[in-house]
């Protein structure tokens, strides 16, 4: 009779069953066996009172197993259910601060991710006399403001397929050529340039007036990594970015400066004015361009 009840039990705890699988089929075999032995006569009513009572014992004791096992099946499945969910937040969110391609490196395991790049361009784009309307607007209009011109260059660098790599201020960087190689980095940004001219006249301050902006370029190696422990930035580094951005900040309103290794790549497919030398931090005087459109 032992294994009779062995055999039971095994229903609730060994047999993949639901709890209501299990209760129905525990107590139908326990009343057919029971019927079975009465009608095959196989004990006496003092042995069948007592191996009903096993057996109505065994049934009880598996549905409580059972349930208990259930309630921590369910647990663990809301459990992982909640961590995969928090993964899936987590991989989201490190996309939309960090490109695509340094998410996977990191969920593959690197730690300290920092490359270096031969080639690559960098554009800095800012608004013409923020400070003064900053001094000027409140700060939901401030917002507003940037909201709106930084969107309509995120739809650009899209479109281009551009790495935007943060704002400063009203200020914009965008680079071209990492954090994967493209041969036509500098064709590439050289667009994103005028394009950017064109938006611009189709945006407009909170009084009204339209939005200038100063664009700077220039193209050279740099290195780019991820910095941060709590908050993650894919940055870079090096004189290319100096370089850009002093291309932006000694530039003209509603023109594009380029250094002249910018000019030279992109001589033969767009169209340049020479500015002349200017001064440059670090650099001393370099021959600069207006870029003026296609060829």
């Amino acid at each position: 009779m032992g294994g009779i009840a062995m055999l039971f039990f095994g229903v609730y705890a060994i047999a993949p069953l639901l709890y209501a699988e299990a209760v129905v089929l525990g107590w139908s075999a326990t009343l057919l066996f029971l019927a079975l032995v009465i009608g095959m006569d196989l004990m006496s009513l003092q042995h069948f009172a007592i191996l009903g009572g096993e057996l109505m014992a065994v049934n009880a004791i598996g549905m409580f197993t059972l349930y208990r096992l259930e309630r921590l099946r369910r647990k663990d499945f809301h459990n992982l259910s909640r961590i995969a969910a928090e993964r899936s937040r987590y991989h989201y969110l490190l996309v939309r601060i960090l490109p695509a391609r340094i998410v996977e490196r990191m969920r593959g395991g690197e730690q300290h991710i920092a490359d270096r790049f031969d080639e690559a361009s960098v554009l800095f784009v800012d608004i013409v006399g923020f400070t003064r309307l900053s001094a000027q607007l409140k700060p939901e209009q401030i917002v507003s403001l940037l909201e709106s011109v930084f969107a309509a260059f995120d739809e650009l660098v899209e479109k281009y397929g551009l790495e935007k790599i943060k704002t400063i201020g009203d200020a914009y960087l965008v680079a071209a050529g990492l954090p994967e190689p493209r041969a036509d980095h500098a064709e590439a940004i050289a667009g994103f340039a005028l394009d950017l001219q064109q938006t611009a006249h189709g945006l407009n301050g909170p009084d009204g007036s339209q939005v200038e902006i100063r664009i700077g370029l220039h193209c050279g190696p740099l290195i780019a990594g991820v910095i941060g422990e709590s908050r993650f930035l894919y940055d870079m580094w090096g004189d290319t970015v100096n370089v850009a951005s002093s291309m932006e900040s000694l530039g003209m309103p509603g023109k594009i400066q380029v250094s002249n290794e910018a000019h030279n790549i992109l001589t033969e497919k767009f169209a340049f004015e020479p500015r002349g030398k200017i001064e440059v931090k670090g650099r001393g005087e370099m021959q600069t361009w207006w870029m003026t459109g296609r060829r």
